[in-house]
This record gives structure tokens, C-alpha cells and sequence, in this order.
């Protein structure tokens, strides 16, 4: 899995709860495909390559693209997250409608001005296009991701997998045992990051 982990100060995750996250034991993870008779979709689900799933038509911004043209793209590809591209092509990091909001907007910062490098999170998970889908939706889950840039062996995004390329994949399966775990995923993504007390 390709990783970027360059986090910004500003990041609204507090080191304690982001530490806890990352630290859950593989057991206490979401699973999914975890019933004996779930061997045969798990093999099923390692053929798969995310390439065969992913939608290839992403659109991005870059760092220096007004948070206003990034909000307007996100209206016109009825979407709410954006892949940031650098210079080069490589995947940098992620912007979301939340991010704007929370770190522009609720922060009063004059939005007209305002760029895609004031908000986005560097700290962004990807998987190459030749990984398995298994291992896509096993980063999904663990990260509780809602959709998961995918990239080649040089860091370039070329595509995203997104709850909705599961669910139409599963859609199209007539093996129940294979909807069933994609289903536990998508739940699993949906899972709020923390609980309230």
C-alpha cells in the first residue's frame, strides 16, 4: 500500500485518538470474509485487481487552485473529495468539503483567497492499481475511508475506488457470500472514527 505521511499541524485529528486508531490490533479491526465457508470469496477477492474496479475518470486539483474552484469542481462531479495532484502528477494529498469547511470557513478565513494547500490533508492513503481488491477494502475498513486514490508504481494517480464501485460491483455478483463482504466493508467504513462518551 502506498502511503503519504506527511501531516499538517493544523490536522483536526489529535495525536492521542489518531495513535489509538492506528495501534488497534489487527483483531479489533472490521473484518470482513470471516466465516469458513468465506475461503472461496476471499480468493476471489485477492484475483480481482483494483485496476478492474476502480472509475479512471478522477478529477483533482492542485495545491495552488483556489478553494473556490475546488468547491465549484466538487459541485460539478457531484462529489466530496478531491485527489491533489503536484507538479509531477504524484498523488499529494486529499481535499474534502468537510476540510474546507472546518479549516476554512469555520476558522473565518476569507474563502475568495483561500487556497487547496490551506486545507487539505497530506496525510492520505492510497493502493497501487495492481493490488488485490481484498487489500483495497482491508485499507478502506482499517482507515475508515469512504474512497481510496489509487496510484502506479510511481506515486501518479490514475484512478479511485469508492464505496459506490463496491456496491456496483457487488450489484453485479450473483455470489451472495461476495456481496455480503463487500457489505461488511461499506459498514465498516461508515463506523464513526470515535465514540461519544
Amino acid at each position: 500500500m502506498w502511503r503519504n505521511d506527511r501531516d499538517r499541524p493544523d490536522d483536526p485529528r489529535t495525536p492521542v485518538r489518531e495513535t489509538q486508531r492506528l495501534a488497534q490490533d489487527e483483531y479489533d479491526r472490521p473484518r470482513y470474509g470471516s466465516a469458513p465457508h468465506d475461503y472461496r470469496v476471499r480468493a476471489d477477492l485477492e484475483r480481482l485487481r483494483v485496476h478492474e474496479l476502480m472509475t479512471r475518470r478522477v478529477a483533482s486539483v492542485h495545491p495552488a487552485s483556489s478553494v473556490e474552484r475546488a468547491a465549484r469542481l466538487m459541485e460539478e462531479c457531484d462529489c466530496g473529495a478531491l485527489p491533489v495532484i503536484g507538479d509531477n502528477g504524484v498523488l499529494i494529498g486529499m481535499v474534502t468539503d468537510r476540510d474546507i469547511a472546518i479549516r476554512i470557513v469555520a476558522r473565518g478565513r476569507d474563502v475568495r483567497t483561500a487556497i487547496v494547500a490551506d486545507c487539505m490533508t497530506e496525510r492520505v492513503f492510497a493502493c497501487y492499481a495492481t493490488e488485490s481488491v481484498r487489500e483495497c477494502m482491508r485499507q478502506m475498513a482499517r482507515h475508515r475511508v469512504r474512497r481510496v486514490p489509487i496510484v502506479d508504481e510511481r506515486g501518479r494517480l490514475v484512478g479511485i475506488v469508492a464505496q459506490g464501485d463496491l456496491a456496483r460491483h457487488a450489484s453485479h455478483r450473483s455470489d451472495a457470500d461476495e456481496r455480503t463482504a463487500m457489505t461488511e466493508v461499506v459498514g465498516a467504513v461508515s463506523e464513526p472514527s470515535y465514540r461519544h462518551r
